[in-house]
């Protein structure tokens, strides 16, 4: 019972979360890494680690995320729920 409620409220948290940011300018690659760190994603997301998950080279996996970091800063994007 507590990991379907553990499962329900980060669905929830996930629907929150796109439907406050549904207008954001994230392109197809940037919406799943989002994802991923939504889902509990655990220790660093760095480009090597992105470019592995999303079968894409090293250097589009860098700019991928550097541009996601520029979004979320110019948009004030929280990542973490606030409780």
């Amino acid at each position: 019972m507590a990991s379907a409620e553990s499962l329900l409220g980060d669905l929830l948290r996930r629907a929150d979360f796109w439907q406050c940011y549904a207008q954001a300018r994230l392109d197809h690659r940037q919406r799943p890494m989002l994802n991923r760190m939504l889902t509990g994603f655990e220790g660093k997301l760095g480009s090597i680690k992105c470019a592995k998950l999303e079968s894409n080279s090293h250097d589009t996996a860098f700019r991928d995320l550097q541009t996601l970091v520029k979004r979320v800063r110019a948009q004030s994007i929280r990542l973490i729920p606030t409780a």
